[in-house]
């Protein structure tokens, strides 16, 4: 198996999709408002394949397979580092408003 063919729980997954707890996630699973395949899921433990189809309260959750790749335009003046602070930022608000926390590497804030 390669690592997208690898299953991956219902409620972590759900959890990526969301933005939410894995708690939270199970809560919602729990309450019937998952469905895979469409059929509703209430253990959170469910292995997810790369062919289940997933939705929460009737809308469908998309499963990101194999890489993702971003393109960013640095403008002409700006240093690499700057651009990378600037991202890395961005990432960490992006982050904070998740209620989630992340170790960066060398103390970057």
């Amino acid at each position: 198996m390669t690592g997208s063919e690898i299953p991956m729980r219902l409620d972590k997954f759900l959890s990526h999709q969301l933005g939410i707890s894995r708690a939270i996630a199970c809560r919602e699973i729990r309450g019937s408002n998952v469905t895979v395949d469409g059929e509703v899921v209430k253990d959170s433990a469910f292995k997810l394949k790369p062919e289940h189809q997933v939705a929460y309260d009737g809308t469908p959750l998309a499963q990101q397979h194999g890489p993702r790749y971003f393109m960013l335009n640095k403008p002409r003046a700006m240093s690499v580092l700057r651009m990378i602070r600037i991202i890395l930022l961005s990432c960490i608000s992006s982050m904070s408003q998740r209620r989630t926390s992340y170790m960066l590497p060398g103390g970057l804030t």
